[in-house]
């Protein structure tokens, strides 16, 4: 769509939070304010939310054709702005998203982080945005102020207690924070099929290496005829287990350069 001759608007039904994705909060409150700072133009507005495992929910998306995207360039963490996030659930009693939000704070205290400014979003059957399927779960965003934007998000689940729900989204930030990139494990997969149309040199820093960006890169070269670089960097202040981080580069190669 950001490559089409016209503005494209499109409605999509479906799982908006399910376990094998980010959920549509993220698309909204990362990705996409991630991607207009490179010059992406267009917006997502959640209609409906739709759980497993009757899903159908509703989103609409609107698109700008644009001619030129800047490279994406995510090297640099900075410190913590701010954190934020919401709290969400449907046909749920209210108490699920206030003990997800309050267990979620508190781990991030813990963990020697500001306390969240977490919304609360507790949709009745009265209400149109409501899921078809009860469900819960809880997405947390942190502004860095070198410009980045990262998120982490947790799903509730048949026997997780809405404790575990909100500790597990902060962990997963409070992590991320602590190893120092820019790039969560999210944002690094999707970025990458930007970086290849995106006008000059591209590059990220990521916490961790994960086979979906090794996926997209792989393809994103055999489709795009782009050239991707990556090499791994010891941090030895990082915690054993995330000692790496990924600094991909990308960008575009000369037409008659091809790859094998």
């Amino acid at each position: 769509m950001i490559v089409s001759e016209n503005s494209t608007f499109t409605e999509i039904r479906g799982g908006t939070n399910n376990p094998w994705a980010p959920p549509i909060d993220y698309v909204q409150e990362v990705l996409l304010p991630n991607l207009s700072k490179i010059g992406f133009k267009g917006y997502v507005e959640l209609i409906k939310r739709g759980f497993y495992p009757k899903g159908g929910g509703i989103v609409k998306a609107f698109v700008e054709p644009t001619r030129k995207l800047s490279p994406v360039v995510l090297k640099e963490f900075g410190e913590v702005k701010r954190i934020y996030g919401l709290s969400y659930s449907s046909r749920l009693p209210k108490h699920i998203v206030e003990r997800m939000a309050q267990s979620a704070n508190l781990t991030i205290t813990t963990k020697g982080f500001r306390e969240a400014d977490i919304k609360l979003e507790c949709l009745s059957t009265n209400n149109r945005s409501t899921a078809i399927s009860s469900g819960c779960g809880i997405i947390l965003i942190a502004e860095l102020s070198k410009g980045a934007i990262l998120g982490s998000d947790s799903l509730g689940e048949l026997a997780k207690s809405a404790e575990k729900v909100g500790q597990e989204a902060a962990e997963t930030l409070c992590r991320q924070l602590n190893a120092g990139a820019p790039v969560d494990k999210h944002l690094e997969d999707q970025l990458i099929v930007y970086m290849t149309i995106a006008n000059g040199r591209s590059e990220i820093k990521v916490e961790e290496v994960r086979h979906h960006i090794l996926l997209v890169a792989y393809k994103s070269q055999r489709l795009l005829q782009v050239q991707i670089l990556g090499y791994i960097k010891k941090k030895i202040n990082f915690p054993a287990l995330y000692a790496m981080a990924l600094v991909r580069k990308c960008f575009r190669q000369p037409k008659l350069n091809r790859l094998p």
